[in-house]
């Protein structure tokens, strides 16, 4: 087992006025899982050629390739310090180019079907094998809870990185379902076969890109 947490800690400003960060939750999770606060790699973005470079230059680290991103969002973006807008085809373009096993977004509305189908179904190549976040608007301090009670269970499981995600979603869906559905919190892979097919693993609704249409199947 490495000695450092399978998880990057990308965070933007939240507010002009006010300290508010989830290193503390991350420090919390690397102190109980490594025994050091200090086990796991964390940077602060402020715009899209910031966090470009960071995921650019850590891919090859010692650190693990679970990239998450804490910042603000809306439908179709997230934002950097001062209101940098980063849109869903920048960040679909970095990880295109550098290797990641999953990106989870702590921004409210960002992680919807339909940046899950930009990603995984509208990309010829993307790098990550599942993208996870919230669908609606939420609290700073239940989101940030919430994301280190996914952490705490994903940090638990083995296997493959599908295998991983897929027991961590089981168990948020039968333990924790309540948070999950008022949050709309969304957990997107594909899954292999035939045809290209997008699955969200909590509710396990299923999707297809046919004639340049989003199909729910």
């Amino acid at each position: 087992m490495s000695k450092y947490l399978p998880i990057t800690v990308l965070e933007s400003r939240w507010y002009k006025d006010g300290n508010h960060s989830v290193k503390g939750f991350f420090d919390n999770l690397a102190l109980i899982h490594r025994d050091n606060p200090a086990a796991y790699h964390y940077e602060m973005f402020n715009n899209k050629e910031s966090i470009k470079e960071i995921i650019c230059r850590i891919q090859d680290s010692q650190y693990g390739n679970c990239v998450y991103i804490g910042a603000h969002g809306s439908q179709i973006e997230i934002f950097g310090a001062g209101e940098n807008k980063i849109s869903r085809t920048e960040i679909r373009n970095i990880f295109n180019r550098n290797q990641a096993g999953g990106v989870y977004f702590a921004a409210c509305e960002f992680m919807n079907v339909g940046n899950a189908s930009f990603f995984l179904l509208e990309s010829a190549y993307i790098s990550p094998w599942w993208f996870a976040g919230f669908s609606k608007s939420t609290e700073w301090m239940t989101s940030s809870l919430f994301d280190t009670i996914f952490f705490d269970i994903y940090l638990r499981t083995y296997g493959t990185e599908l295998q991983k995600i897929t027991k961590t979603a089981k168990i948020m869906r039968t333990n924790f379902s309540g948070y999950v559905n008022a949050l709309e919190f969304k957990i997107f892979t594909l899954q292999r076969g035939r045809y290209r097919t997008m699955i969200e693993l909590i509710s396990g609704e299923k999707w297809r890109w046919q004639h340049k249409k989003l199909i729910k199947i």
